[in-house]
């Protein structure tokens, strides 16, 4: 019996090698569990050229070389997981190696970032009898701490943070409003989706009540109701890596206006080509009943008896939309920029007697000042 007494031994050894060394040696783990078992090899090597006849005589000895076996596996696929994980996990600050000088819209952990774009742009207005909204100034504030952080117009409050994966609290406001405002916070910024349709999208939306019927008569927006802006809450979950950045926003109007809710949803991708910085996103949202027909629906009461053909009752939709971003570092404190940004409106907004556009260009071009 003296084998299995050093069957015993050996996988003691075995094992207090392996636990030692994950401890204490976490950046290297890999390569120190190797050197376990490579210390250990020629032991067992030895043991498996034994005659089969061996195993029955010494049957513990089997069980326990078969035990040793199945742990050495278990224990190396999660040393290799884990040194993963080690090698993955940002250490605190180390964000800032990120940054550079010649990527200016890289926030470094734990400080404020303050630019003001200044250019000429263009958002196109779908709204009936309505001018397009010029697009001249473009602030952005944006600020990411361990847990808190605020990018322009989205606060959020991280609950969950596992490698690359999120779970955030946020507040955020409705863009709907601008199209019907002359002054509204919203018409200084882009319309991000979750960063952040014509009637034949690839998205099927249900068919609101009025589609088909849509009247020639025109409303006059000053019979309507004031459409004012909705602040939104909820959780978000987000995905990134160097290249790729994905977001969804579960949304509710937490300030009374139109008590509806709102999905987000975007994927985003960066890469660098011949020098130039760029951002590619597609994405899509869903806005519930309510919202759209605070915005575009025209109920009961708002026209003279006459006009109540007009009535639209809208159902739930999908805007999908596609963003392209172009930046190209001059200094430290200047970098020219362009954004294209097209959201194809849901077949629930297009049709309402207040819309006679199905999209919305929103287009800018200038150079951005970072303080």
């Amino acid at each position: 019996m003296r084998a299995c007494g050093h069957s015993r031994d050996l996988q003691l050894r075995l094992v207090k090698c392996l636990s030692y060394n994950s401890l204490h040696y976490p950046s290297d783990a890999v390569v120190k569990m190797r050197s376990c078992f490579d210390n250990h090899l020629f032991y067992i090597r030895g043991f498996c050229s034994l005659p089969r006849s061996t195993f029955f005589e010494c049957p513990r000895r089997f069980l326990s070389w078969f035990v040793l076996c199945v742990r050495s596996v278990i224990a190396l696929l999660l040393v290799v997981l884990s040194a993963s994980v080690y090698a993955q996990e940002p250490a605190p600050g180390a964000d800032d190696d990120y940054c550079t000088d010649s990527d200016p819209g890289c926030v470094p952990l734990g400080e404020w970032m303050v630019t003001l774009g200044a250019g000429i742009g263009l958002r196109t207005n779908p709204i009936i009898n309505s001018e397009d909204i010029p697009l001249f100034l473009v602030p952005e504030v944006r600020y990411y701490g361990e847990r808190f952080f605020f990018d322009t117009d989205t606060a959020g409050l991280t609950l969950m943070y596992r490698q690359s994966h999120m779970l955030n609290a946020v507040a955020t406001i409705g863009f709907d409003q601008i199209y019907f405002k002359t002054r509204s916070i919203g018409n200084y910024f882009f319309e991000t989706g979750a960063f952040g349709s014509s009637g034949n999208n690839a998205f099927a939306d249900t068919a609101s009540e009025n589609e088909g019927t849509a009247p020639q008569q025109t409303v006059d927006l000053d019979d309507l109701h004031s459409r004012e802006t909705a602040g939104l809450a909820g959780l978000e979950y987000a995905y990134y890596n160097q290249y790729w950045d994905l977001r969804v926003q579960l949304l509710q109007d937490v300030t009374g206006i139109h008590e509806g809710q709102e999905i987000r949803a975007g994927l985003a991708h960066l890469f660098s080509l011949a020098g130039e910085h760029f951002e590619a996103a597609a994405g899509f949202s869903w806005q519930s009943e309510k919202l759209i027909q605070y915005y575009y629906g025209i109920n009961p009461g708002e026209l003279e008896p006459r006009y109540d053909y007009l009535i639209y009752k809208a159902n739930d939709g999908v805007s999908p939309f596609f963003r392209l971003d172009w930046r190209r570092p001059i200094s430290n404190r200047w970098s020219w920029q362009a954004t294209f940004h097209y959201r194809w409106l849901s077949r629930e907004i297009s049709n309402s007697p207040l819309v006679d556009e199905t999209s919305v260009v929103t287009f800018h071009l200038g150079g951005v000042y970072h303080f």
